[in-house]
């Protein structure tokens, strides 16, 4: 039997492995294609449907209602009762493509379709859909019109040769047509009807089809066919007919041709309508959470702006109360260095000792001015911090990714969004370093505690060492007015340290915070960036895509 069908199918043309060729490869890029851009996965799967048919031997498809027979009809029209599974209960419940195959095997393609190999001769020469039921799969019906009847060479729509009247089956027809593919009508069981019924059933399914399809009578092709009889090797089983009419169909038509035209056509149509779009559509909603981004940066951006006037106002404070205790301690010192009072305070400690006694309350006085400015101006700038950082996560929950290209984007966005937002004061003393320092949950909200540290010694820290150094100038007594005039001196030198530093901290910790805000939302929209640049990436191969397509469509061999 496999030497009549090999006899029965005409040798494709010799360009035509390299137009298989090339449209592999094309099938093969559009594959990565839909994978990298997660596309649903029955895309990718009809992608790999379509690349396995490319090779296809003669294919045809059999159609019709729960137990007419479709199974016994395939096995009788290949001589081969093993190729389709018959019973009497209904069993073929998903769309099955058999091929030929080394080995017996089935590859799950998807909820509605298996592809089934099997090791029978036959299959090297014919490839057969097998469908379910019409009338026990209504939603198959436009998987198999969409997925299988544009790659088929032949449609069988089986009858039950008593019963060629369904309405649903029918309307079946009539998409099939739609798809310009040739039907060939086959009444099944015809041994169950006598000559009689036959003719009217044959009649009713002629008239069916001018009504229904728009045909014209030389254009429908009826069969009446016996399985069982065909395969216990009866006469007049009507199987030698459908086999004489394939040839004829194949001497007329050039299926190789049509197949390829079609591979291109329902790739061209995959691409327009499903892989296109969505990328479209996912490209324009990254842009929208790109847009968003660049709004966020703009904000982080304007917290230096908002915070530079609050740390020139409260460093200015904080330099006034510096030097007003300043000129406070000279004009004691002053008096301290009088020549009776050098007598009885210095003389009985040493001058060092003196010295370090004599500051210390004026250090503590000092600490205690500007400790609550420089608290005052955490607080401020922390709270400009919280105001802008809640118009950051109003931009942050603006963000739509519904696409699940997007899920990892949206998880880092939506920790951001869930963390709670507070500011807290703490004042941290030690006893080599005291500190000064302001958190706030706000940079908690961005990642990690972030704090602005200003340690309590850059106020007065180099006053001891100084005027060590100045103490080694001689005795007191003699040098009274160059101390005061030194001390005067570092007074203000300490000041200009003072206020150079403060300001300095200030803005380091407030650009540290900036950049940790900049750092957590860019590790966020990176992911989206990231998708954007492959989603045009893979726009841009879509088009050349298309554009390949276009030459091997335009090729001699098809036309």
């Amino acid at each position: 039997m496999a030497e009549v069908w090999d006899q029965l199918i005409p040798a494709e043309p010799a360009e035509f492995a390299n137009l298989k060729i090339s449209l592999c490869n094309i099938l093969d890029r559009v594959e990565g294609i839909a994978e990298r851009g997660k596309i649903d996965s029955s895309q990718t799967n009809i992608v790999r449907s379509l690349k396995n048919k490319i090779n296809m031997p003669f294919n045809f498809t059999i159609i019709g209602k729960v137990n007419a027979g479709k199974s016994s009809f395939v096995n009788a029209l290949l001589g081969n009762s093993e190729i389709c599974k018959v019973a009497a209960t209904i069993c073929t419940t998903k769309i099955l493509e058999i091929f030929y195959s080394e080995n017996e095997k089935t590859d799950n393609i998807d909820d509605k379709y298996d592809r089934v190999g099997k090791p029978i001769e036959i299959l090297r020469s014919i490839s057969i859909i097998d469908t379910p039921g019409t009338d026990s799969v209504q939603p198959h019906h436009d998987y198999i019109t969409s997925n299988f009847i544009p790659m088929t060479d032949l449609v069988f729509f089986v009858f039950l040769c008593i019963n060629p009247y369904t309405e649903s089956d029918w309307q079946l027809i009539q998409q099939i047509n739609g798809k310009g593919k040739k039907i060939v009508f086959i009444l099944q069981q015809a041994d169950r009807a006598n000559p009689g019924e036959l003719e009217t059933h044959i009649t009713t399914v002629r008239a069916e089809a001018i009504s229904r399809l728009q045909l014209a009578p030389d254009a429908i092709h009826i069969f009446c066919t016996s399985a069982r009889c065909a395969l216990a090797g009866q006469e007049g089983a009507g199987i030698t007919e459908v086999r004489e009419f394939i040839h004829g169909f194949l001497k007329r038509e050039n299926p190789a041709v049509e197949k390829i035209q079609n591979i291109i056509r329902s790739t061209n149509s995959l691409l327009d309508n499903e892989i296109i779009p969505v990328f479209g559509k996912n490209i324009c909603s990254l842009q929208k959470v790109i847009d968003i981004k660049q709004r966020i940066d703009t904000l982080i951006g304007a917290i230096e702006q908002r915070t530079a006037p609050l740390v020139e106002h409260y460093v200015n404070e904080a330099v006034k109360s510096y030097e007003k205790i300043g000129n406070e301690a000279i004009k004691d010192l002053e008096e301290q260095l009088g020549f009776f009072l050098t007598i009885k305070n210095i003389a009985p400690k040493g001058l060092n000792q003196w010295f370090n006694a004599w500051w210390s309350p004026w250090n503590a006085q000092l600490c205690a001015s500007i400790v609550p400015i420089i608290q005052g101006a955490g607080h401020a700038i922390l709270n400009t911090f919280d105001d802008i950082v809640k118009l950051i996560l109003g931009e942050l929950k603006k963000v739509e990714v519904d696409d699940r290209n997007l899920e990892v984007a949206r998880a880092s966005i939506e920790a951001i969004i869930n963390r709670p937002v507070t500011s807290t004061y703490n004042a941290v003393t030690g006893s080599s370093a005291p500190m000064i320092v302001f958190t706030s949950g706000m940079f908690g909200v961005i990642g990690g505690i972030t704090s602005i540290i200003i340690p309590i010694d850059i106020i007065s820290g180099g006053i001891i060492t100084l005027v060590s150094g100045l103490i080694a100038l001689g005795t007191i007594t003699y040098k009274r007015r160059k101390f005061i005039r030194e001390f005067r001196k570092l007074i203000k030198n300490e000041i200009d340290k003072f206020k150079q530093n403060l300001k300095g901290k200030i803005k380091t910790s407030v650009n540290e915070g900036c950049v940790q805000i900049k750092s957590i939302t860019d590790s966020a929209f990176t992911i989206c960036q990231d998708q954007l640049s492959t989603l045009k990436e893979l726009q841009n191969q879509v088009k050349c895509i298309k554009s390949e397509l276009t030459k091997v469509s335009n090729n001699p061999a098809l036309h």
